[in-house]
C-alpha cells in the first residue's frame, strides 16, 4: 500500500503478493519473473485516491518493463503499462488513464472499455467490444460479433486488419494510418468514420478481388455485401483526401450518391467503382467526382458536380429529341478556384451524346478510343422563306437542332476514332 503522498521507485521487482494499492507514485523499472512465478500475477491493483476531497495529482502506477495478469483492476489515476504483455480479466477505468504496450482482454467475451484507453497493440477474440471511452489502438487484429462505438465515444484504429460480424458506429470512428476492417453489416447512420488521408470503403462479396487492390494501401472498411437484400448504411465518411468507393456490380454507384453524398465531407476526390451509372433523378453534389463503370446512363436528368471524370465502356447522355438530359461542371462557392474540368473516355463504342448537353466552368475533354464523339441530331429539313437572290427568289432548305450542345469556359478537346 502507497499511501496519497507516498514515492515509491523499484528498480527490478518479482511479486508474490496478492494485491497492490496506491494513491500517490510508484514507479517499477523492471517487473521479474522467476522459476517460482514465471508469470506475474496480480490479483487486484487499485490505483485510486479513497478521500472524498481529491486534491494534487492523480496517482501514477507505472511498469517500465515486464508484463503480468492482472486479475482485477480499478483505475482511477494514471496507469502505465511498457514493454510487455498485460493481461486484464476485469477493469474498472471510467475516471482513469490507461496506457499499456500489449493489451490483452480475458476471462470472458464481452467487454466494455471506459475512460481513456491506449494500447500499442492488441488481438482480440470476443463476442462483444463495446467502446464507451476515448480508446486508442495503434495495432488491432480483432475478431469479434460486434463492435460497437457508443454516443459521445471515440475509438481510434491505426493499423491491423480486424473481422467483425457487425460494426456499430454511433460516434467518431477514426482510421488513423492504413488498418482493416472487414464486416458482415455496417451501421454508421448516427456516426462518422473519418480518416486522416484516403478511406476505402469496400461494398463486395466476400469471394470479390477489388480492383483498387491493385494500387490502394490506405485504410480500408469492408462491408460484405451477399446478396441484394442487403441494406447499407455508410453514414457520414470525413476524409482529408480522396474517399474510393468501390461497389458490387448489382449495386449502382449514382445511388450512393443521391442518399449519401451529401453526408460525405472529401477534400479530395470522390473515386466510385462499379458496373453501372444509372441517372434517375436530378442530382447536385459540390466536389469532384471520379467514375469507373462499365456503362454510363443518363437519360433525362441534369447532373451537376464541381468537377467530373468518367472512365467508361459504353457513354448514353439523354434519350431522344424530347428527352435531353445535362452533365455540368461549375465552381463551388467555398473553393472558387479549385478544378472545374468535365472530362469523358469511352473505352468502346461510341461516345453518345446525341441528346445531350455538356457544360464546362472549366475545360471540356471528350475522348472515345474506339468509335465517334457524337453531339446533336437533326430534326430534319425546314424551308425558310424564298429570298431574293441574283434576281430571283430561292428557297433553301436547312436543318433544325434538337437543343443539343457542348460549351466550355476553358480548352475544349474533342478526340475520336477517325
Amino acid at each position: 500500500t502507497n499511501r496519497e503522498d507516498g514515492k515509491v521507485d523499484i528498480v527490478r521487482l518479482v511479486f508474490q503478493g496478492k494485491t497492490i494499492s496506491n494513491e500517490g507514485e510508484i514507479l517499477i523499472r523492471d517487473l521479474l519473473s522467476s522459476s517460482s512465478y514465471p508469470s506475474q500475477t496480480i490479483q487486484e491493483l487499485y490505483n485510486n485516491r479513497y478521500r472524498r476531497i481529491k486534491t494534487g495529482p492523480s496517482p501514477l502506477f507505472r511498469i517500465v518493463k515486464g508484463g503480468a495478469a492482472l486479475r482485477k483492476v480499478i483505475n482511477g489515476g494514471d496507469l502505465v503499462l511498457e514493454n510487455g504483455w498485460y493481461r486484464f480479466q476485469d477493469i474498472e477505468n471510467t475516471q482513469g488513464s490507461l496506457e499499456v504496450d500489449w493489451l490483452c482482454l480475458e476471462g470472458k467475451k464481452e467487454w466494455t472499455l471506459t475512460g481513456f484507453l491506449h494500447a500499442k497493440a492488441t488481438a482480440l477474440s470476443l463476442e462483444s467490444l463495446i467502446n464507451k471511452g476515448k480508446t486508442i489502438f495503434d495495432y488491432a487484429a480483432l475478431k469479434t460479433d460486434t463492435l460497437e462505438n457508443q454516443p459521445k465515444a471515440e475509438l481510434t484504429i491505426g493499423s491491423g486488419s480486424s473481422t467483425l460480424g457487425t460494426l456499430v458506429n454511433h460516434s467518431i470512428l477514426t482510421l488513423a494510418g492504413s488498418p482493416t476492417l472487414k464486416v458482415d453489416i455496417l451501421h454508421n447512420s448516427q456516426g462518422t468514420i473519418q480518416s486522416r488521408t484516403d478511406l476505402r470503403l469496400l461494398l463486395l462479396d466476400p469471394d470479390q478481388k477489388p480492383q483498387t487492390d491493385t494500387f490502394f494501401r490506405g485504410p480500408t472498411v469492408w462491408a460484405k455485401v451477399k446478396d441484394k437484400k442487403y441494406e447499407i448504411y455508410p453514414g457520414t465518411l470525413k476524409v482529408k483526401n480522396d474517399l474510393l468507393l468501390e461497389m458490387d456490380p448489382w449495386l449502382h454507384v449514382a445511388e450512393s450518391l443521391y442518399k449519401f453524398g451529401s453526408q460525405w465531407q472529401c477534400e479530395g476526390t470522390v473515386r466510385l467503382y462499379s458496373d453501372l451509372f444509372r441517372a434517375d433523378k436530378p442530382l447536385t453534389y459540390p466536389g469532384s467526382v471520379y467514375v469507373k463503370v462499365r456503362d454510363f446512363q443518363n437519360e433525362a436528368h441534369p447532373l451537376v458536380f464541381r468537377a467530373l471524370e468518367v472512365e467508361t465502356e459504353t457513354f448514353r447522355l439523354g434519350k431522344s429529341n424530347d428527352q435531353l438530359a445535362l452533365i455540368e461542371t461549375k465552381a463551388d462557392s467555398k473553393k472558387p478556384y479549385a478544378d472545374t474540368s468535365l472530362n469523358i473516355k469511352v473505352t468502346k463504342g461510341d461516345l453518345d451524346s446525341r441528346y445531350g448537353q455538356l457544360l464546362s466552368q472549366g475545360s471540356l475533354t471528350l475522348t472515345s478510343l474506339a468509335g465517334d464523339v457524337l453531339v446533336g441530331e437533326s430534326l430534319g429539313q425546314t424551308k425558310q422563306k424564298p429570298a431574293w437572290e441574283s434576281g430571283c427568289y430561292i428557297t433553301h432548305p436547312y436543318h433544325t437542332a434538337n437543343g443539343s450542345f457542348l460549351a466550355s469556359q476553358g480548352n475544349m478537346t474533342l478526340t475520336g476514332r477517325n
